[in-house]
């Protein structure tokens, strides 16, 4: 089996929880590992990448973010071969991404990774830096995946109710429809105009589950964290959990599984039918 696993640390576990965090990982054993809110893990003193690099077993980079909430991406080095990092781009959104381009042995061309964190304030803004991720996780011929704190109401999911939602989380995540509010999907619809599938709610559809559509921000009733991939990589998708990551951190991380032998094999030259 093949996992990518998505953690939001809040604000950068720096207060002793990433110990907590760090067991939660292990039990998974991702091979690749998206992180959000490594707040203070770019600066160049800072330990807690190389920490998390031997707790877990992984190496990896953290992308640079306008707002400080930093992403990275971890992979396992056995699973996953790592040839390209990108930040280039990581300064238009308001919190950045991760970019790594992979090689993974069972896939016929390069993988593409994001690690997301959307703007929170705005579903309108975070709709406009979904936009600029899609041409970038398609990057290296349809085999990419998105992931990590998307922050808005997917759609099909369920209503929230909205007066339990901080007044701030309110604005940011609805629309006006008399006589009451309802969740802006703008995000939701980027993402799937960019022929990326939501895996949490492709699987609750496949197995009439809505539990697979389980909220996991803090903001309540909410699925904030979701993972994203291209439609070739949907044959190899199997299965998807939400893992509880509370105290440690104010979200739940989520996990997509994935089987290799599941993906067809590209046609050659001398294929004939």
């Amino acid at each position: 089996m093949f996992q990518v696993m998505s953690v939001n640390l809040r604000h950068g576990a720096g207060d002793g929880r990433w110990t907590g965090i760090a067991a939660l990982i292990r039990d998974v054993g991702p091979q690749i590992l998206l992180l959000q809110e490594a707040n203070g893990w770019a600066d160049p003193d800072d330990q807690r990448l190389a920490t998390a690099e031997q707790d877990l077993g992984l190496r990896g980079a953290i992308a640079p973010s306008p707002s400080g909430f930093h992403t990275g991406i971890l992979i396992d080095g056995e699973a996953v071969s790592w040839d390209d990092w990108d930040t280039d781009h990581a300064h238009f959104s308001m919190h950045g991404h991760s970019e790594l381009i992979a090689t993974v042995p069972w896939l016929p061309a390069p993988l593409t990774v994001l690690s997301a964190h959307l703007s929170p304030d705005s579903a309108d803004l975070a709709a406009q830096e979904a936009q600029v991720l899609i041409r970038h996780v398609h990057r290296t011929g349809g085999y990419g995946i998105l992931g990590g704190d998307i922050n808005h109401v997917p759609p099909g999911d369920a209503e929230p109710d909205w007066n339990k939602v901080p007044p701030h989380d309110r604005a940011a995540r609805t629309v006006a429809a008399d006589p009451v509010l309802r969740a802006n999907h703008a995000v939701g619809h980027v993402l799937a105009r960019g022929d990326l599938v939501d895996v949490a709610a492709h699987l609750a559809e496949q197995r009439h589950d809505p539990t697979l559509r389980a909220w996991t921000g803090h903001i309540g009733m909410v699925r904030t964290d979701q993972i994203h991939i291209t439609r070739k990589l949907l044959p190899a998708l199997i299965d998807y959990r939400r893992v509880e990551a509370r105290p440690f951190s104010d979200h739940d991380a989520v996990v997509a599984v994935f089987d290799p032998d599941k993906l067809p094999l590209p046609m050659t030259s001398g294929s004939t039918s």
